[in-house]
């Protein structure tokens, strides 16, 4: 047995006309509408709307049919674009040469936006800092000195703690 809530929401979600209705629910709503004044009034609502949606889209659909453009241009557009994109199908050896070391150093040296350059100043500097990081640690870190040396000699004889 249909409720007039979930009728209510069978006209919302698919409207007035009871082919859009799902079969299942299709014969428990007409059975509800028969017998209920509230639920003839409430699809009487929907069809109101339904007619307004009707009518407002076939005034869109008029409008925008005036305002597409003719079948030739459109076509005229369609072969232009097809021609470009063979055209540019054709291009990509041509693109693969242009990357020749010349190529490349003459893009890194020219000038560029500001973001690229303050990338390439970051770059720089980073690299800058890992050089200097890797020295000072190769200066603390030196091998100890040969035993030819006045203080490696200071120490006669090596200490056994565990000896024994």
């Amino acid at each position: 047995m249909m409720t007039l809530g979930r009728f209510r929401a069978l006209l919302d979600s698919y409207g007035a006309d009871p082919q859009r209705w799902p079969q299942a629910s299709r014969a428990d709503a007409e059975k509800l509408l028969s017998g209920s004044a509230a639920a003839r009034a409430m699809r009487e609502e929907a069809e109101r709307l339904d007619a307004a949606i009707a009518a407002a889209t076939a005034r869109e659909d008029a409008a925008l049919a005036r305002l597409s453009p003719p079948d030739e241009a459109l076509r005229r557009l369609r072969s232009g674009v097809a021609a470009r994109i063979a055209t540019e199908a054709e291009r990509p050896t041509e693109r693969r040469t242009a990357w020749t070391f010349a190529a490349v150093i003459d893009r890194l040296l020219s000038p560029a936006p500001f973001s690229s350059r303050l990338h390439w100043a970051g770059m720089a500097t980073a690299g800058g800092f890992a050089i200097v990081a890797g020295l000072l640690l190769g200066a603390m870190y030196a091998t100890p000195p040969t035993a030819d040396s006045v203080l490696s000699m200071l120490q006669p004889a090596p200490i056994l703690i565990l000896a024994d």
